[in-house]
């Protein structure tokens, strides 16, 4: 059995009535309403005409967007956000906790978890692609475990941890 923290309890306790004891069997039912939109009084639409590309400049566009595909820049933007929250409701943004920055995450820093150590470590394990384009793990610990919010991580400098290689047999999909 997991030992769940006091803190978590409180918060569970707190708020019984959204959390659920069971997860439901089915759907909750439709609602009536999707979405809506409530409009100001004498508000005008934010409708304007859509702007047309000359074809000279549409050629251009579409080579350096090809350009930037087939260097994969689509995918190097991909960080990790930061925000806490003291109820789990009201969220606050920091800055980036990881990003691209070590030649073996060039290509980005994907999806990944964070953990605690034995000791009360938080540490972050998350994939990148190296330049192989390969899927890797890497690891980053906070920069300052006094700061409450952990708002700086510093990237272990012997990543990555894990990589696939035909000898070790690990499937780099599987992440």
């Amino acid at each position: 059995m997991v030992e769940v923290p006091d803190e978590v309890v409180a918060v569970l306790d707190e708020f019984l009535d959204v959390m659920l004891v069971e997860l439901p069997i089915e759907l909750p039912p439709r609602s009536t309403t999707d979405h809506r939109i409530d409009l100001e009084a004498g508000a005008k639409p934010p409708a304007q005409a859509p702007y047309r590309m000359a074809p000279c400049e549409l050629v251009e566009l579409r080579k350096q967007l090809d350009g930037l595909l087939e260097a994969g820049a689509v995918w190097g933007n991909i960080v990790w956000a930061h925000s806490t929250s003291t109820d789990l409701v009201n969220w606050i943004s920091h800055k980036t906790a990881i990003f691209p920055s070590q030649q073996a995450d060039i290509k980005c820093c994907w999806s990944g978890s964070a953990t605690i150590l034995p000791g009360g470590k938080p540490v972050i394990l998350y994939t990148r692609i190296d330049p192989s384009e390969r899927q890797v793990q890497n690891l980053a610990m906070p920069k300052n475990l006094s700061n409450p919010y952990l708002i700086e991580w510093v990237k272990y400098p012997k990543n990555p941890l894990m990589l696939t290689t035909p000898m070790n047999k690990i499937n780099g999909s599987a992440f």
